[in-house]
């Protein structure tokens, strides 16, 4: 929500003559782009170049890149989604949804050795998060456990 509030501030300062700074491009929508055009490795250097040369011109949040994971995974995308929930991961190594969001994708893939070392870090990260609210703890924590505890059965 915290987007849509920046939104209604700018269009407030244009109605009213006010001074307002441009909205930065999403830098997960240009990675994606580069990724489904180029592939992941020209994907991988296009978001470094753009984290080292071009902060100002790109928002850099994490909801950015999550959102274009999960879009990707649901174009059935899955490999390209695990890099960009890397990065995020990279990017936000605290947050417990960044990694909730790289065990779901491994889980979608199939690889449940990689999806249960990510719910597992998940779970190691919440209540250090001071990024995430309550609710969203909480929907995450009752998720990753349930996650694992139903691959490990299908394990046995």
């Amino acid at each position: 929500l915290g987007g849509i509030t920046d939104v209604s501030r700018k269009i407030l300062a244009i109605l009213y003559d006010q001074p307002f700074d441009k909205p930065k491009m999403s830098v997960g929508e240009t990675v994606a782009k580069t990724m489904l055009e180029f592939g992941i490795p020209a994907a991988l250097e296009k978001y470094e170049t753009l984290k080292s040369e071009n902060q100002g011109k790109y928002s850099f949040k994490e909801m950015d890149m999550n959102n274009i994971g999960y879009q990707l995974v649901g174009l059935g995308k899955v490999t390209e989604a695990i890099e960009i929930f890397k990065l995020n991961v990279g990017a936000y190594p605290n947050s417990a949804n960044t990694f909730d969001s790289l065990a779901e994708a491994y889980m979608t893939r199939g690889n449940k050795k990689q999806a249960i070392k990510y719910y597992k870090i998940t779970l190691e990260k919440l209540p250090g998060d001071v990024t995430t609210n309550n609710n969203l703890k909480e929907r995450i924590k009752t998720g990753a456990t349930e996650n694992i505890k139903k691959m490990l059965n299908e394990q046995r």
